[in-house]
């Protein structure tokens, strides 16, 4: 059975768009190794760079000392999701018992801007 001019064309541009998808992931993943390659090798090089971001992508809550006396001090302070890891973790403040407490309150997310500024900040800070 002959096919017509039209679905010719149509199967033309699907193995076209097809090769076009494939292209573009080898390349994305062509790109990525480099990247990776790159910083590996700058790692190497400089190892306390990568000891500071490190420390600046680590939560903060790790770093508290003491827990805020209830969630809404908490949530004041810029802090949400204080791991079960953290001194300032407590049990009673873990509503649904995931092992985070004083998670944030539905139509109340937390700013995600302060995270952004306090790793900035942490950058930004004298080495350790």
């Amino acid at each position: 059975m002959a096919r017509s001019p039209a679905e010719t064309q149509l199967r033309d541009q699907a193995a076209r768009n097809a090769l076009g998808l494939l292209a573009r992931r080898i390349l994305q993943f062509y790109w990525l190794t480099c990247v990776a390659i790159i910083a590996l090798g700058v790692n190497r090089m400089h190892p306390e760079w990568g000891e500071r971001l490190a420390y600046a992508l680590r939560d903060p809550a790790l770093d508290l000392t003491k827990p805020f006396a209830n969630c809404a001090v908490a949530h004041n302070a810029g802090y949400f999701n204080i791991p079960r890891g953290s001194r300032a973790y407590v049990e009673r403040q873990d509503e649904d018992k995931n092992g985070r407490a004083c998670e944030p309150y539905p139509g109340y997310p937390p700013d995600r801007m302060a995270r952004l500024r306090l790793i900035e900040a942490r950058l930004a800070a004298p080495a350790m």
